[in-house]
C-alpha cells in the first residue's frame, strides 16, 4: 500500500493494530501468571496426592499379605 496517497490519516488507521495489540499483549501478561500459578498449585497436588497413593497401595499390600 503506498502511505504517501493517504496522507497523514494512514499513520492512524496504522496505529490501531498496533494498539490492539499492545493491549492484548498487557492481557496475556496479566493473565499468564496467575494462570501459571494455578497450573503449580494444580501440579503440587497431583505430584503429592500421588505419593499418598503409592504409600497407601503400600500399606495395604502388607496388611493383606
Amino acid at each position: 500500500m503506498d502511505t504517501s496517497t493517504y496522507g497523514g490519516g494512514a499513520l492512524v488507521i496504522n496505529l490501531f493494530p498496533e494498539a490492539k495489540f499492545a493491549a492484548q499483549a498487557q492481557v496475556q501478561q496479566a493473565v499468564s501468571a496467575p494462570a501459571a500459578a494455578i497450573h503449580d498449585t494444580f501440579d503440587h497436588a497431583l505430584s503429592t496426592g500421588s505419593g499418598w497413593y503409592a504409600v497407601t497401595e503400600a500399606a495395604n499390600a502388607a496388611a493383606t499379605s
